[in-house]
């Protein structure tokens, strides 16, 4: 077995870093709805005007960026209902508000 020297450990706990910190970012799935009503968007479509919302988590439309999730979300509040739902973090199926996670 080869040991590691000094630069080499370094070097690989470096990328390892890296490697967590991507995971992390690109893992986290933003989603709508009301998680005390277990309410999800599964459907969105401004264009057509077509909502549809889930029970289940599983089903609920993922978007990769909170930015997505935020303009969506501002556009479906526009007609002045749905103030009841938030944009909330999926990850190993569970929604959490964004403050709750650190």
């Amino acid at each position: 077995m080869h040991k590691l020297t000094k630069a080499e450990a370094e070097k690989l706990y470096d990328k390892l870093q890296i490697e967590y910190i991507i995971v992390k970012i690109m893992g986290d799935k933003f989603v709508i709805g009301n998680r005390l009503k277990d309410e999800w968007i599964a459907v969105l479509d401004t264009d057509k005007k077509i909502l549809e919302f889930t029970s289940n988590l599983v089903k609920a439309q993922e978007y990769q960026l909170e930015e997505d999730a935020q303009m969506n979300l501002a556009e479906i509040q526009k007609s002045g209902y749905f103030s009841n739902l938030q944009i909330y973090i999926k990850n190993n199926n569970r929604a959490y508000r964004i403050d709750e996670r650190g």
